[in-house]
């Protein structure tokens, strides 16, 4: 479960697989479904103004873009307690930066 703290992203574990509606698709997704990347990825920049749901592929996305924009480097920090998502959060990261890329 993500949802935004002013430039954080709170990530909860409910400890059970979750589907979003994903706009232009009749079903739901898995909210790691390559259909979920793809629509983060055409979203083009700062999905908080677009009233889109907070995301792990928001964050990467920003990342992702920020690189490009600034030519700086970028860091994603996660942080949380044990069980809470980091290597999940932080392997999507990854591969949703690898597949735009």
């Amino acid at each position: 479960i993500y949802s935004y703290i002013g430039n954080m992203l709170l990530a909860v574990n409910p400890y059970k697989t979750l589907s979003m509606p994903v706009p232009g698709s009749k079903d739901p997704a898995q909210i790691y479904d390559v259909k979920v990347r793809e629509y983060y990825a055409r979203l083009n920049g700062d999905t908080r103004q677009q009233g889109v749901r907070a995301h792990v592929f928001v964050v990467a996305d920003n990342a992702y873009r920020n690189l490009g924009s600034e030519q700086q480097n970028q860091a994603v920090v996660i942080s949380g307690e044990s069980g809470a998502g980091k290597t999940k959060s932080a392997r999507e990261v990854l591969r949703y930066v690898v597949e735009v890329a």
